[in-house]
């Protein structure tokens, strides 16, 4: 199953996303994202991966990541069978709003940090949080009372829990909150090999432009066949694959952001309107025209 929750506690602009998933998967890798609110996943089950920018990181249960708005990644399951996760989208603004919440009252670890856009003035620029054995029993303590919620009220209209599913939300945020100003890093990544790791910076880099498999073997000091093979060995995808499914997230986001089709199409690096209606329409199962028009309808 798969639960999508639209949280709004107050009387007030300002909804928060829950999403809580316990599905089967194939060994697979999930479609690249990138949103335009904070994401916090907290993962519930171990054989799951992500891959975010050019790094790879391999997890456990009670591991959590934090994307900020435009943060290129995608996940990996590492085996077949059930897996099971809880994500929260979060307007970045939310917590610094005083009509929706007094900040000072809801966390002495300051739960603010966990947005980039505070984040920044910092410093730091943590994605993956593997908390100690304390604070990961508390993370998982919280999640499976969030996750009996959800199954037990999973229409997104059924409002009648928000209130305790928020308070919640907040206990646990604070405790990732410690947990991610303890970190002083992201953990080591997965060992990959520096080509991959290249190709991965530069097509995030340079999905705009015309993109050549010659000059992503020369910006990675190997040659095409092995740069190919090795890409997908590691990433899952093909690189054609994953260049594609960059711009087409790119492309999403661009019309949500009110940009035309035309400037949609060329700004994520498509060639012609016609490719990248064709394209987009394979990857979303919509046009880009009909995509925009439901974002207002």
């Amino acid at each position: 199953m798969n639960i999508n929750k639209i949280i709004s506690p107050f009387q007030c602009p300002g909804e928060i996303i829950l999403n809580y998933s316990n599905e089967e998967h194939i060994k697979s890798d999930s479609s690249i994202r990138i949103y335009t609110m904070q994401k916090i996943s907290v993962l519930l089950t171990d054989d799951l991966a992500a891959v975010i920018g050019d790094n790879v990181y391999n997890t456990v249960r009670g591991d959590f990541f934090v994307f900020s708005p435009d943060e290129i990644h995608f996940g990996r399951f590492l085996r077949e069978g059930v897996h099971r996760y809880l994500d929260f989208y979060i307007p970045v603004d939310y917590f610094g709003r005083k009509d929706l919440i007094d900040p000072a009252a809801i966390s002495d670890a300051n739960i603010q940090c966990l947005f980039r856009n505070s984040c920044d003035n910092c410093g730091r620029n943590i994605n993956f949080v593997h908390p100690d054995d304390e604070k990961r029993a508390e993370i998982l303590r919280i999640c499976e009372k969030l996750a009996d919620i959800a199954e037990r009220h999973p229409d997104e209209n059924d409002h009648s829990s928000d209130l305790l599913i928020f308070a919640l939300m907040i206990e646990l945020l604070d405790i990732c909150a410690t947990a991610y100003l303890r970190q002083k890093a992201n953990p080591v990544a997965s060992s990959v090999p520096l080509c991959v790791t290249k190709t991965l910076r530069y097509i995030n880099e340079n999905f705009a432009d015309q993109v050549e498999l010659t000059e992503l073997s020369e910006a990675a000091g190997c040659s095409v066949t092995y740069l190919t093979k090795t890409f997908k060995r590691h990433i899952g995808k093909t690189i054609h694959e994953y260049l594609t499914e960059c711009r087409i997230s790119v492309a999403e986001k661009l019309l949500l952001d009110g940009k035309t089709v035309t400037e949609a199409c060329y700004d994520s690096g498509f060639g012609s309107c016609s490719s990248f209606i064709k394209v987009f329409s394979k990857y979303t199962g919509t046009t880009p025209g009909n995509y925009k028009r439901n974002l207002t309808s």
